[in-house]
């Protein structure tokens, strides 16, 4: 397995300090960690279903994050992020090139914007948070900030990775000892 820092290449792009530079380095070196898992991987690894994980794949977890990122990129012009309306690319859910490929243009894309996420505009957030609200189409809004918004993807992240990270030892691999932690379970373990 090839074992990059998770914050390269993307992370030295950021060349000024802004009130979002710490939600942005973040974010990217996660996504990064992500990147570099994937590239380890083949495809019939990526697609391999787990009973013990519902039958779900590295793959459709990946996917799933991905689409989160896509939708708060689509959202930021209209300011109005709706996680619901996601993409649920297959190719993203099967080829792993694919999703590293995405993976990549969503750091550009997210870095590009570092401007934006430091005058932390207001937004409004769509995600059905019961079965009734996804039929009727009637998901209440809440409202946020661009900076809130790459936190809580930021934790989601870490989420699915633990999850990917599982799903992997399943599988027979070996994945670098930080992927999935977060970082307060990280200083924890140091100072222990």
């Amino acid at each position: 397995m090839t074992h990059a820092t998770p914050s390269q290449p993307y992370v030295n792009h950021i060349t000024t300090m802004g009130p979002a530079t710490i939600e942005l380095q973040a974010t990217v070196t996660c996504l990064a960690s992500l990147r570099t898992l994937l590239r380890s991987l083949n495809s019939a690894t990526y697609r391999e279903p787990l009973p013990l994980c519902f039958d779900s794949t590295i793959g459709a977890h990946t996917r799933h994050i991905l689409d989160h990122y896509l939708c708060l990129l689509n959202g930021i012009d209209g300011q109005t992020i709706n996680y619901d309306n996601r993409d649920r690319n297959a190719l993203l859910e099967t080829c792993p090139q694919a999703a590293t490929t995405r993976v990549a243009a969503i750091c550009k894309q997210l870095l590009a914007l570092t401007d934006v996420f430091d005058k932390d505009p207001p937004t409004t957030v769509l995600n059905a948070i019961s079965v009734d609200e996804a039929i009727d189409d009637t998901v209440a809004p809440v409202f946020s900030t661009l900076r809130r918004e790459l936190r809580f993807l930021h934790s989601h992240t870490v989420h699915h990775l633990a999850i990917i990270r599982i799903m992997s030892g399943m599988l027979g691999l070996d994945v670098e000892s930080h992927t999935g932690l977060s970082p307060a379970t990280l200083q924890y373990r140091q100072r222990s």
